[in-house]
């Protein structure tokens, strides 16, 4: 009777009082009517094992390697397991932009006028005419949010430096073809789509361009794509959903100012029309571990594993106890 009562009440309260109002009144119903019971939330697992991490070469297909365990506080013991690669934290990160943290957007009514850095460098990117901002909350990818570029807008910071040696990656895909740049300094860095079409494409210059052919081999980035070029400050490797291209002539000065979106501050030409979900740039050219490693965290959060090639190492996996 009395647990019929307490429920009796979350069913009156509920409706008239927002849910944490009412939550509070029937917790202290529940103290009052039920003495020495108490409620709470659900308790992460602990003490997660696996029995068995080796398996003997040329066991057949199906083979059970182990079992994965792990304890309950609340006494539930129904467990799910999901893969989690986390972005590696011992890498030499100068930028992060990441689409799906809202705490580092600042919007007006979906107009973005600043993406806040995460790596801690404060590189934050900012457009104050509104005409030329972009949007956020309109578009996902994974069910995540991403911000959209519509042909016209564009975000600026003249305080970032890139030189010869590093890694760029990005996630974001196309709406349309021919040249167009995800991140720019004019004659110096281009990446983005290739001409008249809508493959990828980097270049890097000196001044004047080392070349302006789009990577082969052609690879779309019509669809939700995982970006990435590799430089040595010679060679440039660049590379889609991890799938190598053809290495490219690298060699760059080293510049101070990055665009994202488009050519220049001062117009709208080879503007990005698309969304652009999350950035990074480390100032060192990964190994090919560690990009894989950045790689899987990417594939993994943004719904992207699908997109991998069979043999990359994402396809094995980190677990997660929920």
């Amino acid at each position: 009777m009395v647990i019929s009562s307490v429920f009796s009440l979350w069913r009156w309260v509920s409706p008239i009082f927002p849910s944490p109002l009412a939550l509070l009144l029937c917790t202290l119903a529940c103290s009052l009517l039920l003495p020495g019971v108490s409620l709470r939330g659900n308790s992460a697992p602990t003490d997660l094992t696996a029995s068995n991490l080796t398996i003997a070469e040329n066991s057949a297909i199906g083979t059970v390697i182990g079992e994965f365990n792990a304890t309950d506080p609340d006494g539930d013991g129904n467990f799910s397991f999901s893969l989690v690669p986390t972005l590696p934290s011992d890498l030499n990160m100068s930028l992060w932009l990441d689409a799906s943290d809202a705490s580092t957007i600042t919007e007006t009514n979906g107009s973005l006028s600043q993406w806040s850095d995460k790596s801690g460098n404060d590189f934050h990117f900012t457009q104050t005419s509104s005409a030329n901002q972009p949007t956020t909350g309109s578009v996902s990818i994974g069910g995540m949010n991403g911000i959209n570029f519509d042909g016209s807008d564009r975000l600026l910071n003249n305080a970032f430096s890139i030189n010869g040696n590093h890694t760029v990656f990005a996630l974001a895909y196309s709406n349309s073809t021919g040249w167009s740049r995800i991140l720019s300094k004019n004659s110096h860095f281009f990446f983005g789509n290739g001409n008249g079409n809508n493959n990828f494409a980097t270049l890097y210059g000196q001044g004047s361009w080392n070349d302006t052919n789009t990577n082969i081999p052609g690879l779309s980035v019509a669809n939700p794509s995982l970006l990435c070029v590799s430089n040595d400050g010679s060679n440039a490797t660049p590379y889609v959903n991890g799938v190598s291209q053809n290495v490219k002539n690298g060699r760059m000065n080293a510049f101070t100012g990055l665009i994202i979106g488009s050519h220049d501050d001062s117009a709208s030409s080879q503007a990005w029309n698309g969304p652009v979900a999350e950035v990074l740039i480390f100032s060192t050219k990964l190994s090919d571990q560690e990009r894989q490693n950045v790689e899987a965290y990417f594939a993994y959060k943004w719904g992207l594993g699908s997109n991998l090639p069979s043999e990359h190492p994402a396809k094995t996996f980190y677990v997660d106890a929920n």
